[in-house]
């Protein structure tokens, strides 16, 4: 009996942390309609913890650089700091994203994303400044 308990507090443990992330995504997303893509680049690099790539104050151009160095574009128009987010904005960051995809599927496709290519860079670069090392 005691060990059924143990059991079912690791799984509701595992379980809790398991919804973590996508818990994150949806609150960007709850959001992400009433920002500017700048400001949603920002935001989104900060979901996917790589905000410390960008130099101190980055504006959000920066991030933009940013996420069009690790090959995340919007299309077909590309990225545009002043323009707001819309819906087709955000499925046109995730490459074959299935049409019944909610936005915090989405946010979450493009969290992965930038998590994925940041592994393949050194982690002291800095992609905006050009150089490596603390800015």
């Amino acid at each position: 009996m005691k060990s059924q308990s143990v059991l079912a507090f690791f799984i509701s443990i595992a379980v809790l942390f398991s919804s973590v992330p996508l818990a994150h995504a949806e609150l960007l997303a709850a959001r992400a309609l009433t920002l500017t893509q700048g400001e949603f680049a920002l935001a989104i690099l900060q979901e996917a913890h790589a905000i410390d790539r960008l130099k101190e104050n980055a504006l959000g151009q920066d991030a933009i650089d940013f996420l069009t160095s690790l090959g995340i574009i919007p299309h077909p128009d590309g990225w545009d700091a002043n323009k707001p987010v819309d819906e087709a904005f955000l499925r046109s960051l995730v490459q074959d994203s299935p049409a019944g995809a909610s936005l915090e599927e989405i946010i979450q496709s493009i969290v992965s994303a930038i998590e994925s290519s940041i592994l393949f860079l050194p982690a002291e670069q800095n992609v905006n400044s050009g150089s490596t090392g603390p800015s």
